[in-house]
């Protein structure tokens, strides 16, 4: 049925979505180690206040999908 286990299926979502950026952050943050870099050399992509755009982008995600983790948690949801 559509309705059964309805919070169930919005906490592994929303668990599966905070996993997904949590590897973006794996990666970004073992880049010094791997010679990688979040961008490729001809994107174009200039810094915004020295910060890398991908991790513009994705600190702005990880909140978004964090707080779908808080709100698929909640008690009394």
């Amino acid at each position: 049925m559509p309705g059964e286990n309805r919070r169930f299926r919005l906490q592994i979502a929303s668990l599966l979505g905070i996993a997904a950026t949590g590897g973006f952050w794996i990666a970004a943050a073992l880049r010094p180690f791997n010679g990688g870099g979040l961008r490729g050399p001809d994107e174009g992509m200039q810094p915004i206040l020295g910060i890398d755009l991908p991790i513009i982008i994705f600190g702005a995600l990880t909140l978004v999908q964090l707080s779908a983790v808080w709100l698929a948690f909640k008690k009394g949801a």
